[in-house]
């Protein structure tokens, strides 16, 4: 699954950014990430992505994107949250 963030200042696609990503698992409690400060690869026109290779569909996640100084600060930081993906299996009505 990849993360994709687009950052915009002043109404203008930023790029040359090195945007850090951090992932909590948010079961496993405030301190604990599951990536900490790792860099997103340009796409262009201000997108930037990170594969999230190891991510573990029955987790919710909580996800904090850094732009960078550079940027205004309301424009700086991204937050974003992957839910689990609880699947019904319908034999048996229970969740896998």
């Amino acid at each position: 699954m990849y993360i994709v963030a687009v950052f915009i200042d002043d109404n203008i696609p930023v790029e040359s950014l090195t945007p850090l990503l951090y992932v909590k698992d948010i079961a496993e409690g405030i301190l604990d990430f599951v990536k900490n400060g790792v860099a997103m690869t340009e796409l262009g026109k201000g997108a930037y992505k990170y594969s999230f290779d190891d991510l573990n569909n029955l987790k919710d996640y909580y996800i904090l994107i850094d732009g960078g100084s550079t940027l205004h600060d309301e424009n700086r930081y991204q937050v974003q949250i992957i839910k689990s993906d609880y699947k019904k299996n319908n034999d048996d009505g229970m969740f896998k």
